[in-house]
């Protein structure tokens, strides 16, 4: 254990014992013992007394990024906002080629539905739709999901039994 230094020791008089305990709530907010908080506030207030104009464009600077890390967070929350709304969008053009009759054309397969069974099968259709985060009133998703089960069965590709569904070995 380290022995303390006696001659680094500085007593402080504090105005109240309200201040001296505004002192320790303040260093425990921030999480450091009191005398680093306290020597933490000397030191700035001794740079900023040595070269004030440093401390301003520092005050400025951060001043600076915190309205950037605003402007930032709102760009990526409208980002968020429109990249949930086309995967929305894309997840019922995907379902229309499965939910309407007439489709002619390629129908694309959901790789979250195939990944899904192969890795977690045999897997209930409410277990599924839990996995493919399809809500159980979102009717023509569940239709959607069906038929697409339906078709992979038709082509061999997976298996429907007592477990559930699974993947066709």
């Amino acid at each position: 254990m380290v022995k303390p230094d006696r001659e680094r020791y500085i007593w402080l008089y504090c105005h109240s014992v309200e201040d001296k305990k505004r002192y320790h709530g303040l260093a425990e907010a921030a999480d450091v013992p009191l005398s680093k908080y306290l020597l933490g506030i000397i030191d700035d207030s001794l740079a900023a007394r040595e070269d004030p104009g440093n401390r301003t464009a520092t005050i400025r600077e951060l001043d600076a990024l915190k309205e950037d890390n605003k402007k930032l967070r709102e760009d990526l929350r409208l980002r968020g906002m429109l990249i949930e709304r086309l995967e929305a969008e894309n997840k019922k053009y995907k379902e229309a080629a499965f939910l309407n009759p007439s489709f002619s054309g390629i129908r694309e397969y959901d790789a979250e539905v195939v990944e899904a069974i192969k890795t977690h099968g045999p897997i209930r259709t409410p277990r599924l739709l839990e996995r493919l985060n399809i809500d159980p009133t979102d009717l023509e998703g569940i239709e959607a999901l069906s038929r697409q089960l339906e078709s992979l069965e038709a082509h061999g590709l997976v298996e429907r039994s007592s477990n559930g569904w699974m993947w066709a070995k």
